[in-house]
C-alpha cells in the first residue's frame, strides 16, 4: 500500500487498502481512503470493455483453452437441439413472460442492472425471463437466444448492494465459452458432454452418429462451429495433458468472478455476495476462491480494467 502511493500508484494503493479492509487489517487512514471511492452504479461506469479485454484480463489464467473451444463451438448446438424438439406453441408458453420495469420496483432495477453491467461488460443484453417459483435470483436460461431466468420473489431477498456482482456472474455466463458453466453445473454433466462433442466430432460421413440425439446435434452444427469443434478434439485427443474438466468448471467460475467483483468495485461485496450463490462439490472451497480473488484485486490486470472502465482513482480524479 504504502509502496504504491509513494510511487504515485493511487488506484493500486486504492487496491491495497480494499484487500486490508476486507481482512480486518487496514488502518484507519486506509479505510478513509476506501470510503472515498465507493463503488459505482454501473448505470455511472463511464466505460466499456473491449471484446480482447476477457481473454487478457478476465479470463483466469488457469483456465483450458481448448475446453474453451470445445465449448464454444458445441454447446449452442446442443442447446438448439433440445429447443428445436420443442412444439412452437409450447416454447412459447415455456419462455413465458418477459420481465417489465413496470411489474415492481425491483423488476425496474434488475433490468437497469442488466442493461448497465451488459454495457460496461460489452456483452449482448438477454432477455429476461419471469421465473417465480425458482429459489434463485437469476440464472441463464438454455434458449438459443442469450436469457436469462428471473425470480423477482428471490431478487427481492438479496440486498440490493449485492445485485450488480450476482448480475454480472450470469452475464459473463452467457459468454459461448462460458455458457456450459451454467448450463453443465456438476462435473458428471460436463463429463458427459465433454465425451458426447468428442464422439461429434470424429463421427464422419461413412461412420455418422449412431444416437439419435448426438446425430441431431451434428445436423445443428454449422460448417464453422464443426471445423472449429473437430480441430479442437484433435488438439485435446493428441496432446500430451489430458483436458482437466474439474479444473476448467473452476477456473470458469474464477473467470466469471473476476469480472463480477469488477463491477462490484469491492471485495468484501463480492465475498458476501458469493454466499448467495449455489455451490457444487466441485466449486472451488470459499477460503480458496476469496484467496483468489484477493490475488486479482491487486494485480495488474485489475487495475487495467478499472482504468479501462473509468472507475480507478485516476480516472474519477482526473
Amino acid at each position: 500500500y504504502t509502496l504504491f502511493l509513494r510511487a504515485g500508484a493511487n488506484d493500486k494503493a486504492w487496491c491495497a487498502a480494499n484487500a486490508l479492509c476486507h481482512l480486518r487489517e487496514a488502518d484507519q487512514a486506509q479505510q478513509q481512503f476506501v470510503s472515498d471511492f465507493p463503488p459505482l452504479d454501473p448505470a455511472d461506469i463511464p466505460g466499456t470493455l473491449v471484446p480482447q479485454a476477457w481473454e487478457s484480463h478476465l479470463a483466469s489464467k488457469g483456465v483450458d483453452g481448448r475446453l474453451d473451444t470445445i465449448f464454444r463451438a458445441f454447446v449452442p448446438a446442443v442447446v438448439r437441439t433440445r429447443m428445436g424438439r420443442v412444439p412452437a406453441r409450447s416454447r412459447a408458453r415455456w419462455l413465458g413472460e418477459q420481465v417489465r420495469p413496470e411489474d415492481s420496483a425491483v423488476a425496474a432495477r434488475l433490468v437497469q442492472l442488466v442493461r448497465d453491467t451488459a454495457e460496461v461488460l460489452g456483452l449482448e443484453r438477454p432477455l429476461l425471463l419471469a421465473r417465480p417459483k425458482l429459489s434463485t435470483a437469476l440464472c441463464v436460461a438454455p434458449t438459443p437466444m442469450p436469457a436469462l431466468f428471473v425470480s423477482l420473489p428471490a431478487a427481492e431477498a438479496v440486498p440490493p448492494d449485492l445485485l450488480p456482482f450476482l448480475v454480472a456472474r450470469r452475464l459473463g455466463e452467457l459468454r459461448p465459452e462460458l455458457v456450459a458453466h451454467a448450463l453443465f453445473p456438476t462435473l458428471s454433466e460436463l463429463k458427459g458432454m465433454l465425451r458426447t462433442a468428442v464422439r461429434v466430432a470424429v463421427a464422419t460421413r461413412d461412420a455418422p452418429p449412431k444416437n439419435e440425439d448426438e446425430a441431431l446435434i451434428a445436423k445443428a452444427l454449422g460448417p464453422a462451429e464443426m471445423e472449429e469443434l473437430r480441430e479442437a478434439v484433435s488438439r485435446a485427443i493428441g496432446a500430451q495433458e489430458r483436458p482437466d474438466v474439474r479444473r476448467w468448471h473452476q477456473q470458469a467460475d474464477l473467470s466469471v468472478s473476476r469480472a463480477a467483483m469488477l463491477l462490484a468495485g469491492d471485495l468484501e461485496i463480492a465475498w458476501r455476495a458469493i454466499q448467495w450463490e449455489a455451490r457444487s462439490p466441485a466449486d472451488l472451497t470459499p477460503n480458496y476462491w476469496r484467496a483468489e480473488m484477493l490475488r486479482f484485486l491487486v494485480s495488474d490486470e485489475h487495475t487495467d480494467l478499472r482504468d479501462a472502465i473509468g472507475v480507478s482513482v485516476e480516472a474519477r480524479t482526473a
